[in-house]
C-alpha cells in the first residue's frame, strides 16, 4: 500500500506510529528504536553513527552499516513508501513533520507557554500550556520510556520540561484567579496562624511540622499539588503537613491549588 497520508508518531506514553489514523505495526525493538530516533529529529537527517549508537548501543553488529541499511529497508516497507525514509549524506531522514511528533510538539508548546507567561499574557500561556499538558498526560517529570531507550539526554530534557510546564501552568492559572474557582491562598479569612504562604517552584514536602504558634504561619513548599491532612490551619496543636498529589484545601475552605495539579 502506498503511504501518502501524514505520518504521526507518539513517544509520550505508549509508543505508536500511525498514518491517516491507521496504526502501523512496528515489530522488534531495533526497528522501533530506528523509528524513534529518526522521529526525534523532526524531519532532519540523522547520521549513521548516531543511528547505530541508538539502536545497538555498545554492542553493534560486525557490519553495522549493512545492518542499518537492512532496518531502513524494513521500515520503508512498514511506512508504505520508499520516500518514507530517504538517504542523505552520511545518514537518513524520516518524512515527518515536527508537529506530528508529540514529544517535539510538547517542547514547542511548553516553550511558547513560558514565553507568553513571562511577557505578561497568562491567559494565552494557560491555553498553550494546557494543550502541552494534554499531550504529556500523567506523570510529569517522568522520562518517556520510548525516548529514554534511544536518547537518554533527550528523555531527561523532556522530563525536566514537563515538570516546568506544570509549574508554569499553575502560575498562569493563579494569575487568572482560576485556583479551582477560589481566591488565591492567603486571600480568604485568616486563621489564628495567619495566611498560608506558599512557593509554587520549590520541592514537595515541607520539613517543618510545628508551626501552629500565633507568630508563625505555615509555608508549604511544593512543586506538585498536595492535600492537607490536618485541620491545624485553624490554630490547633500542629501545623498542617502536606502530602500526596491532590490539591490542598485549608480547613476553613478558603483556598485550593489549581485543578491542573490534581
Amino acid at each position: 500500500m502506498e503511504g501518502t497520508g501524514r505520518l504521526r508518531v507518539t513517544l509520550l506514553g505508549a509508543f505508536q506510529a500511525s498514518r491517516d489514523g491507521a496504526v502501523l505495526a512496528v515489530p522488534g525493538a531495533r526497528l522501533r528504536a530506528l523509528l524513534v530516533r529518526l522521529a526525534l529529529a523532526g524531519g532532519h537527517p540523522v547520521g549513521r553513527t548516531g543511528l547505530i549508537e541508538a539502536i545497538w548501543a555498545d554492542d553493534p553488529p560486525d557490519e553495522p552499516a549493512h545492518a542499518l541499511q537492512a532496518l531502513v529497508s524494513r521500515l520503508r516497507r512498514i511506512l508504505g513508501s520508499a520516500d518514507g525514509v530517504t538517504r542523505h549524506a552520511g545518514g537518513y531522514r524520516l518524512a515527518v513533520d515536527a508537529a506530528d511528533v508529540d514529544a517535539l510538539r510538547f517542547e514547542h508548546l511548553a516553550a511558547q507557554g513560558r514565553d507568553r507567561l513571562r511577557s505578561g499574557d497568562p491567559r494565552g500561556a494557560a491555553a498553550v500550556l494546557g494543550e502541552a499538558e494534554a499531550l504529556w498526560g500523567d506523570g510529569p517529570g517522568t522520562e518517556p520510556a520510548a525516548v529514554a531507550a534511544v536518547a537518554a539526554a533527550v528523555a531527561a530534557r523532556l522530563a525536566h520540561a514537563s515538570a516546568e510546564a506544570v509549574t508554569d501552568l499553575a502560575d498562569a492559572e493563579l494569575a487568572l484567579g482560576r485556583a479551582d474557582g477560589r481566591p488565591p491562598c492567603g486571600s480568604g479569612p485568616a486563621s489564628r496562624t495567619g495566611p498560608v504562604p506558599w512557593s509554587s517552584r520549590s520541592r514537595p514536602g515541607c520539613p517543618r511540622t510545628g508551626c501552629s504558634a500565633a507568630s508563625r504561619g505555615r509555608r508549604w513548599s511544593g512543586r506538585c499539588g498536595a492535600r492537607c491532612v490536618s485541620n491545624s490551619v485553624t490554630g490547633r496543636a500542629r501545623g498542617p503537613r502536606w502530602t500526596g498529589r491532590t490539591p490542598p484545601r485549608s480547613a476553613a475552605g478558603t483556598c485550593r491549588w489549581p485543578r491542573r495539579w490534581r
